[in-house]
């Protein structure tokens, strides 16, 4: 250690000699005890022109400060926006496309209708099968859950979210395209749109989650849909999940969904007793042309009540046809030969009657009715 530095124990403001320290004897006095001595000589801090001295140094030191405050400042701010944005995003899922997305099947999976539609920008079609209870109907069959977005891209204004969802057991991923406006992120499409449903008499029997058809495009939340009938001549079948990427401008046609009106079993089974019934009625009339039946005499001037019509041989009746704007059943049954015996002006006579046949049991009568 130099002789002219004193370490002295104790106090710590005391810990070496002023005349050790650099500036002694210029007036600045490095203990700080009398800052004030500094203006008296001004210039003559340090022998070195390149050393803080003088107004020159404080200068220098005035700039440094400003840009490290300036710095500051602006770091400040960026952290105080970024922790704004993040708790805004937390607390608002309009904030970011994936919130959004995140947050329509949430409300999905919440059995919040209103709440899921209120995500997109777009009004459906109808709203009549986008209620709080059907809604929950679908999630009580397929369980929304494991909602993860996987990306996310695009730019200020228009947005693409890949998101993965599980329906039930099915593992689904879709993209959604969302839009800013009005300082929030919707979804350009909240509910499917399914078109080219029945419109006509087939149409009546279907039920939509127990609810009749009436219109040909209806709108409905992914996930589970019940396509039935009261009707027990008909049959409905179709898939029965509505994929979240059906979310699309236009929406899907219903053969998408596999919608189909057929006959029933049952309702074949009674088409066939509609139709044999129909022949035994009509074979027992005495009536040479009796209303709504495929034997008829060919001889004019047949005495009315004459008639006497043999047996018949009915084909097989296991081939038909579905006519579903009509809501029945065609049967070609070929020719058949109708034998009658009928009184004329000339005298008694006999025939055999050959016909083509054609019956149509329409189905929406209960028991079905037969036209041929």
């Amino acid at each position: 250690m130099s002789d002219d530095v004193q370490v002295f124990p104790g106090d710590p403001d005391e810990w070496r000699s002023v005349d050790a320290l650099p500036g002694a004897g210029t007036g600045l006095d490095p203990t700080g005890e009398n800052p004030g001595t500094v203006d008296e000589n001004p210039g003559t801090l340090g022998e070195n022109p390149g050393t803080l001295g003088g107004e020159e140094g404080e200068k220098r030191r005035r700039r440094t400060t400003w840009i490290l405050s300036g710095l500051a400042v602006v770091l400040g701010t960026a952290l105080v926006a970024g922790l704004m944005a993040v708790q805004r995003a937390r607390s608002d899922p309009d904030a970011t496309p994936a919130g959004v997305a995140t947050a329509y099947f949430q409300a999905l999976a919440d059995g919040d209708a209103q709440r899921a539609l209120s995500y997109s920008s777009s009004t459906p079609v109808t709203t009549e099968f986008l209620t709080d209870e059907i809604l929950r109907r679908q999630t009580a069959k397929t369980p929304i859950s494991e909602i993860r977005v996987v990306r996310e891209s695009g730019g200020t204004t228009t947005s693409t979210v890949r998101v993965a969802v599980r329906f039930g057991d099915n593992d689904s991923e879709v993209t959604l395209r969302l839009t800013r406006a009005d300082g929030s992120w919707k979804l350009r499409h909240s509910a499917v749109e399914v078109r080219g449903l029945p419109g006509d008499n087939a149409g009546r029997v279907l039920r939509l989650f127990g609810k009749p058809v009436t219109v040909g495009t209806i709108a409905l939340f992914p996930g589970y849909v019940e396509f039935a009938t009261p009707n027990p001549n008909f049959a409905v079948s179709s898939n029965e999940f509505v994929k979240p990427d059906w979310l699309l401008p236009g929406g899907v046609f219903a053969g998408q969904l596999r919608v189909r009106v057929t006959a029933s079993p049952a309702g074949a089974d009674a088409a066939e007793k509609a139709i044999r019934a129909a022949f035994d009625r009509c074979l027992q009339s005495t009536d040479p042309t009796p209303e709504d039946c495929p034997n008829r005499v060919r001889q004019t001037g047949a005495v009315p009540g004459s008639a006497r019509w043999g047996k018949v041989e009915i084909p097989s009746l296991s081939r038909s046809y579905f006519n579903r704007r009509r809501g029945a059943l065609l049967f070609s049954l070929g020719i058949i030969e109708f034998p009658v015996s009928v009184s004329t002006p000339a005298g008694p006579t006999t025939d055999v009657v050959k016909r083509y046949v054609v019956a149509e049991v329409d189905l929406f009568t209960n028991p079905p009715t037969v036209t041929f």
